[in-house]
């Protein structure tokens, strides 16, 4: 008689690692190591600051704040995180000030095998903010060996104040923008108005102020007059500020 052997190959579920694009870059929420949660304002800013000084480079996709900021104070691994946002690199940091000393550290992490592509510690004055953001990004375009093309180079140089009074109340205005409720908003007001009793011609102040006005309408029902309010400062903004 004829004797068949059959055999079978048993798959257990595993699969293949899926490896995401080192070009599309999630910038996670920067931590706060000052001492008091005062501060955090700032590490948020930064955050914000360098994702969008990334997002000036077109051979880089850059994931968005709103889909970022959910990670603050995570316990999940930089595989999981890579997975949802669908990122092959992950920035990280962490912010410390001391006066008018500032400590800055960042890495970024290649997602894929979990290896650092990129570190740096800066250990500068308040002053120096801006030039740090603009080397973070620059860096890590070289590290990921995308095109930077010089108007690019020139938006990231570009500063939109020189004041770091002016800055610190914009960044503190952004930071109850984001609360999203009717007293925030208010908060964040103010505090735009304030940096721009310092600097008049801050195109970013101005546009802070343009949106909570718009949402004392959109929002939270106030009376149709502040949207004229609101436009008025929004086009005096683009008009400092094209970029």
């Amino acid at each position: 008689p004829l004797c068949v052997t059959l055999f079978f190959k048993i798959d257990f579920g595993q699969k293949q690692k899926e490896n995401f694009n080192k070009k599309i870059i999630a910038v996670l929420p920067f931590a706060n190591f000052n001492e008091t949660a005062e501060t955090e304002f700032f590490a948020d800013g930064i955050t914000e600051d360098v994702l969008t000084q990334l997002s000036k480079i077109s051979d880089l996709k850059v994931i968005s704040r709103t889909s970022v900021m959910k990670y603050k104070n995570t316990a999940m691994n930089i595989s999981d995180i890579s997975k949802e946002l669908g990122a092959g690199s992950i920035l990280e940091g962490s912010v410390r000030t001391s006066g008018n000393k500032l400590r800055i550290v960042g890495q970024l992490i290649d997602a894929n095998s979990d290896v650092h592509i990129w570190s740096e510690t800066y250990d500068r004055e308040m002053k120096d903010i801006f030039d740090i953001q603009s080397d973070i990004a620059e860096r890590i375009a070289a590290a990921l060996n995308a095109k930077l093309l010089p108007l690019e180079i020139k938006l990231m140089e570009k500063n939109n104040t020189k004041s770091i009074d002016a800055y610190t109340f914009y960044l503190k205005g952004k930071h109850h923008y984001f609360n999203y409720t009717e007293e925030e908003n208010e908060k964040a007001i103010e505090l735009f108005k304030k940096a721009l009793k310092i600097d008049s011609n801050y195109a970013l102040a101005l546009a802070g102020l343009s949106d909570s006005y718009g949402q004392k309408v959109t929002k939270y029902w106030s009376t149709g007059e502040w949207i004229d309010s609101a436009l008025t400062l929004g086009k005096k903004a683009v008009a400092l500020n094209p970029d």
